[in-house]
């Protein structure tokens, strides 16, 4: 690369190369697939993996929710929000308390 102010006779082809910026792909499912496997992907696709973690039906460390969803138009360098199961939520259980009718005499 010459420098600035460098001087070119008529004759000489200058090239001139511009960059137009990544250029966009779709962006897979990563549905399913583990938090390992889906980090690892995005990572060699250039983008930027965000996590949060939420109780689901899934198995824990499950892909259950991405944005942009599955086939979206995403670039090098974008972030893309992974929401992983947690597990299935703590449900509160009622215990009947059965009345065996054996009160005090």
């Amino acid at each position: 690369m010459p420098r600035a102010g460098f001087s070119l006779s008529r004759e000489e082809e200058v090239v001139i190369y511009v960059s137009l910026g990544g250029q966009p792909f779709k962006l897979g499912s990563l549905l399913g697939l583990t938090r390992d496997q889906a980090v690892e992907y995005l990572e060699q696709e250039g983008l930027k993996p965000r996590l949060r973690y939420e109780p689901a039906d899934a198995p824990a460390g499950t892909v259950v929710e991405q944005l942009p969803g599955p086939g979206s138009s995403v670039q090098h360098g974008q972030s893309i929000d992974l929401v992983i199961s947690s597990g299935p939520a703590e449900q509160s259980l009622e215990t009947a308390v059965e009345d065996d009718g054996g009160g005090e005499e």
